[in-house]
């Protein structure tokens, strides 16, 4: 038989509980919590009953409860943060911007306030430039800076009233029919099947199912139906022999496969050609996912179509892959 001290946890649990003059009974099963696994005091115990003896009910009743402290009113300036940056996500929320964003914004834009200590509509270009040195003396990466400070940007511009806009989708749609077939393929895949440029780049004639209608992206794991403009596109470049199965679908000036950097610059070129300057990708993407809330499109449909969904289940799955033929209705309806 194993020997056992008396010397265990038990007794210094006591030894505890006697030094503090503690009565409460929970005392020991806290020191259970705390990691002792022995068993509790036997209640045959003399000096475990008188200690461990909850209290009379009226002593409880007697006994003088603290008040509650009272919690000190915000101060106005911060309560009118917080009914701005709720109603600038609101307004985000109906631009078509995901979930995930308008957290990281509201998130960025309260910390704005908390720091400059000023009221929102007080807020100008000069409290941006200090924030800036702010977050570089702050030690962030560069990439949460661009964050926060897109975040700041996009609330001036809230405020002045420059955030609300026309979707600019259409208007590049329709100008792009006097471009190469390349670049009609490039702006039609951004915003008729919401693809990132990322994407884009490692798509090959292969991954364009042209008889089922349907784009595979294997960078993005999805199954995208295809516009019935971006068919028509694809039976002419078959036919005219530029589709190859194993070759790039967006070559560069060699033939040969390019980078989501090169993209975004043939990307910037383009859209100086097409008259409108300053336009993203980002920015036809929104458009369509605005227009696909418009058609009351589930919002984890609208996340998997952008390829926003972080890998949670919201939309129908094929294998390993995220299965959207339940929006080729929707997305024909897209406006061009």
């Amino acid at each position: 038989m194993r020997w056992r001290s008396r010397f265990g946890p038990a007794w210094r649990a006591r030894r505890r509980q006697r030094a503090s003059g503690c009565r409460d009974p929970g005392f020991l099963r806290t020191e259970r919590s705390r990691g002792w696994s022995g068993s509790l005091p036997s209640p045959h115990d003399p000096w475990c009953r008188e200690r461990t003896m909850p209290l009379p009910s009226p002593l409880l009743a007697a006994a003088p409860s603290a008040p509650p402290a009272a919690e000190p009113d915000a101060p106005r300036f911060q309560q009118n943060w917080v009914r701005a940056v709720a109603a600038f996500g609101e307004d985000l929320a109906r631009g078509g911007y995901s979930s995930y964003t308008l957290r990281d914004y509201r998130t960025d834009v309260m910390r704005l306030g908390l720091y400059l200590d000023i009221a929102p509509e007080s807020v100008g270009e000069e409290h941006l430039a200090q924030m800036e040195v702010f977050l570089a003396m702050e030690g962030l990466g560069q990439q949460a800076r661009r964050r926060r400070t897109s975040a700041y940007r996009k609330f001036l511009d809230w405020r002045n009233g420059r955030l609300l806009r026309d979707p600019v989708a259409p208007r590049v749609l329709r100008a792009s029919d006097v471009l190469p077939w390349c670049d009609r393929v490039l702006i039609g895949l951004v915003y008729l099947a919401g693809l990132r440029l990322v994407e884009i780049a490692v798509l090959e004639g292969r991954d364009l199912k042209r008889r089922k209608g349907v784009v595979t992206t294997r960078y993005g794991q999805r199954h995208v139906p295809l516009h019935p403009r971006m068919i028509g596109l694809l039976n002419e470049l078959k036919t005219s022999g530029s589709l190859a199965p194993y070759a790039p679908l967006i070559p560069g000036p060699q033939g040969f496969p390019v980078n989501a950097r090169t993209l975004h610059s043939r990307f910037h070129r383009l859209m100086h050609r097409v008259d409108c300057v300053g336009t993203k990708p980002e920015d036809l993407r929104r458009d369509a996912a605005i227009a696909l809330a418009h058609m009351n499109t589930p919002d984890g449909l609208i996340k998997a179509f952008l390829c926003k969904d972080k890998g949670r289940i919201t939309a129908p799955r094929k294998g390993r892959m995220v299965d959207l033929e339940c929006l080729r209705d929707r997305i024909g309806k897209l406006p061009m």
